[in-house]
């Protein structure tokens, strides 16, 4: 649990110096993270998602043959940063997604990281699924 969650706050910072440097697009061979403790895994790590399918997704990432699994944004984690991301479920729909998500906590078979909302937060608070990162 411990490694999870030092896993998931490390891929969150990674993903905020991602997106607010680096301007996306198709071609995943730019600019490289510097080595160090924020550097590329080599060999790559394996990262587990929850995804959600929705208007924005659908608009922004998943055109000209891109999909969950496999888009730019993927590509570039793992050509730069040296993380694969792989998807537990994905959910089509909002009545869907919460379905699976109250199976998955239920299970304590939680994603490495996930998109919350606050009810979903409350759900792992109240499964005992948290952990402070203060010592981390």
């Amino acid at each position: 649990m411990r490694t999870a969650l030092i896993a998931s706050a490390f891929v969150l910072v990674a993903a905020f110096a991602l997106a607010s440097g680096v301007q996306m697009d198709e071609d995943t061979t730019g600019p490289q993270i510097a080595p160090g403790p924020f550097g590329k895994y080599d060999p790559p790590i394996e990262v587990s998602f929850v995804g959600g399918l929705n208007e924005s997704m659908l608009t922004t990432v998943l055109h000209d043959g891109n999909t969950l699994e496999d888009n730019m944004w993927n590509r570039a984690f793992l050509d730069r940063l040296g993380i694969r991301i792989t998807y537990d479920w994905i959910a089509r729909s909002d009545e869907e997604f919460s379905q699976k998500w109250g199976v998955t906590v239920a299970s304590g078979d939680i994603p490495d990281m996930m998109e919350l909302q606050l009810i979903d937060l409350k759900r792992l608070y109240d499964a005992g699924a948290l952990a402070p990162l203060g010592r981390v």
